[in-house]
């Protein structure tokens, strides 16, 4: 898989969840952070990990928050 991009919207809404956790609980901000680059990691490790979605595209989920990252072969896509 190439280098990882991430579709502004996404990295904009990344920094906007880590703001809106950090807000509520200190460190949660720090924490969901954590957890996403965790799940990259293993989404570069193994690409086929993710479950299908839409337009040939998969996503991986952040262990402990109701977020998923949906990625392609070519570059993340977005995080909802």
């Amino acid at each position: 898989m190439k280098a990882l991009q991430f579709h502004p919207e996404a990295a904009a809404e990344l920094e906007f969840e880590a703001r809106f956790y950090n807000e509520r609980v200190q460190g949660l901000g720090v924490r969901f952070v954590s957890q996403v680059e965790q799940a990259l990691q293993l989404m570069r490790a193994m690409p086929g990990i993710g479950t299908t979605y839409l337009a040939d595209t998969r996503r991986v989920f952040p262990k402990d928050f109701p977020h998923s990252i949906v990625y392609s072969a070519h570059s993340v896509q977005c995080l909802s």
